[in-house]
């Protein structure tokens, strides 16, 4: 069987128990922790006051960042009489949506989106809107349930007023026994990897670790930097598992279960020839920068960053141009893929002597080769 032996923590709540199932079904050897309890609702009276602070503010734009979320606005609107007016709100705005599953909550206010990230980021949608809204308008958002108010900043800055309502939180799960007991696993040494699929699971596990104290927090972080490894369902979640100070080692293209299940199967397949030093380079979503072997720390900008953490999270596979310029540019990728080629030219550059190297696998795409070569790691 393709994970056969392979030691796998899983902190998925929601789909856990599938993800646990499938995973030992191809041999693997399963721990399950949910580090998420779930999503857990705002008080009504919230939702109520911020949905009659939308309704009379008659936004220009209205952002759907979750089906769930969406579901659960509508859900309290209809039970407490403003679904009508909720529902004209959205007729009379341009909608954009966080990616399909929010586009599908959208129709619970029968309202279709002008435009839909395929990115399915904050950032995304910031940036998209950002070279759309005009001063004076009005930006009504559904936020998730790890949403940062600082991430609509940008609006802010061009003369936009930012409305928000937050429908469900992230919150821990009620017995954290399960948890514990994959954070000890993980500083024993008893897992070879560690699978995220939302990036409050990320977040959920270092705040359950430190909550044995910082020097426990610390402990956690240097093993996955070390020695077991971090398996993201998509990018928004790397980010946030990065951001934590942890790297990421295994990332779908696409992101679903299943791709993620292949994902580390061929991550299985082919751990004992990644690059030995992959968990010394960690990346710095908020700077966009990257620390190197030898504790260089190098700015490289938006752009390049994202390059570079597209193939850092794939460690010696073979990323294609078009994955890369989804998922450096987004909405604004250009037609002209040589785009990537001015990007990695100048990411060598920036990179000179400090032991990364990123390969050019003609007709195809780049792969990050080794990086260095004095420092263990993944085996």
């Amino acid at each position: 069987m393709a994970l056969e032996g392979l030691r796998v923590g899983v902190t998925s709540h929601r789909k856990g128990s599938e993800l646990e199932a499938a995973l030992e079904r191809r041999g693997a050897q399963v721990l399950l922790g949910p580090t998420v309890g779930g999503d857990v609702p705002v008080p009504v009276s919230r939702i109520l006051a911020d949905t009659d602070t939308i309704v009379d503010a008659r936004p220009s734009w209205l952002v759907a960042s979750t089906g769930v979320g969406m579901r659960l606005w509508a859900a309290a609107a209809t039970e407490h009489g403003r679904i009508d007016a909720l529902r004209e709100v959205a007729a009379a705005a341009r909608c954009v949506t966080r990616g399909a599953k929010a586009t599908g909550g959208l129709q619970e206010l029968h309202a279709r989106p002008v435009w839909s990230s395929e990115r399915q980021t904050d950032a995304d949608v910031v940036g998209w809107l950002a070279g759309h809204v005009l001063p004076g308008d009005v930006v009504a958002v559904q936020l998730h349930g790890s949403a940062l108010d600082a991430t609509w900043q940008p609006l802010r800055d061009r003369g936009a007023d930012v409305l928000s309502v937050a429908t469900y939180r992230h919150a821990l799960p009620e017995d954290v026994a399960p948890a514990e007991a994959l954070v000890a696993a993980v500083l024993a040494g008893d897992l070879d990897v560690v699978t995220f699929t939302s990036p409050g699971a990320a977040r959920n596990l270092i705040a359950i670790a430190e909550a044995g104290g910082a020097a426990r927090r610390e402990a956690l972080v240097d093993a996955f930097r070390e020695r077991v490894a971090a398996a993201v369902i998509g990018p928004v979640t790397a980010s946030a598992v990065e951001a934590l100070g942890m790297p990421v080692w295994v990332a779908p293209r696409r992101w679903r279960t299943g791709d993620l299940l292949r994902s580390l199967e061929t991550w299985a397949a082919t751990r004992a020839t990644l690059p030995e030093a992959r968990p010394q380079l960690q990346l710095s979503p908020e700077t966009y920068a990257v620390s190197v072997p030898g504790g260089a720390h190098v700015p490289l900008g938006e752009r390049g960053f994202a390059v570079l953490a597209a193939l850092a999270r794939r460690p010696g596979v073979v990323c294609p141009l078009d994955q890369l310029l989804s998922e450096a540019w987004g909405h604004a990728a250009p037609d002209d893929p040589s785009a990537i080629k001015h990007q990695v030219a100048r990411l060598r550059r920036k990179l000179t002597g400090t032991g990364v190297t990123i390969v050019t696998v003609r007709g195809v795409g780049y792969r990050l080769d080794r990086v260095g070569s004095e420092v263990g790691g993944h085996r």
